[in-house]
């Protein structure tokens, strides 16, 4: 599946996320922490909206067992470990939360402008119509 949103929007970033979390909820496992993928979807469509306006591109792919998430901005780029920053800093935790609640994370400057943040959702697919239960 593969959207495109205008950050510049936030009404459009929101509708995003719900159509997204939608479609997890039709693929995977009823039990699967989708509570988990909300916040990692909004985490890094809100660093898109907070850091990259214009058009972005969010796209899963479920060729495996479980969902990768990739969300591309057009931005100034940025890339780097997702850290707990410190104590005082009033950035900076949400990356270190999508890190902690995905099974692997990515975060790339493209070669010409922007991002990619990729995050394998933990999502199991629905293997039975018992697991959509």
């Amino acid at each position: 599946m593969h959207w495109t949103f205008d950050a510049r929007d936030a009404r459009a970033a929101y509708d995003l996320r719900t159509r997204l979390l939608a479609y997890l909820r039709t693929k995977g496992h009823h039990d699967a922490d989708y509570a988990s993928a909300e916040l990692v979807v909004g985490e890094l469509v809100g660093n898109v909206v907070r850091h990259a306006p214009g058009v972005a591109e969010v796209a899963i792919e479920w060729h495996e067992e479980t969902p990768v998430l990739h969300v591309l901005d057009h931005g100034p780029g940025y890339e780097g470990a997702a850290a707990l920053p410190s104590a005082t800093s009033e950035t900076g935790r949400g990356l270190f939360l999508v890190s902690a609640l995905t099974r692997e994370f990515s975060l790339t400057r493209r070669p010409k402008r922007g991002s990619h943040a990729r995050a394998v959702l933990p999502i199991p697919r629905r293997t039975t119509e018992s697991d959509a239960a």
